[in-house]
């Protein structure tokens, strides 16, 4: 009896001889940071002022949050300081934020959050 196309696959497998089980969820290999829009913002920042201060940027903060203190040197390449002036506009209260806070924790003392005292929930 010749064999038939009925079944095609090794062992009830399918098509493709693929199973259920060789397929991964797809939330399952993600890291919290791709699945918490908090905590990639707060990846990024980290990121954007670790990177900075590996080129000798410097990123500061007044004391009143109102405004952001950067100083590039001369020898950082004009289009990564385009880059870094744009990245550091688009997310400033952020970064303000986050470095108001890392002073805090170094001097012991407590920051309002951003948002509450805007009096935005």
């Amino acid at each position: 009896m010749p064999p038939t196309n009925a079944n095609p696959g090794a062992g009830g497998v399918g098509v493709h001889g693929i199973s259920k089980s060789d397929t991964a969820s797809p939330t399952r290999n993600q890291i919290p940071a791709q699945t918490n829009p908090a905590a990639r913002s707060a990846a990024v920042i980290r990121f954007i002022l670790n990177e900075a201060l590996a080129l000798g940027i410097r990123v500061g903060a007044a004391p009143d949050a109102s405004e952001m203190i950067v100083v590039i040197p001369m020898r950082v390449p004009r289009d990564v300081a385009q880059w870094f002036e744009h990245e550091l506009f688009i997310r400033q209260a952020e970064i303000v934020q986050t470095i108001l806070q890392e002073n805090a924790m170094r001097t012991g003392e407590l920051v309002p959050d951003a948002v509450e005292a805007e009096g935005v929930s």
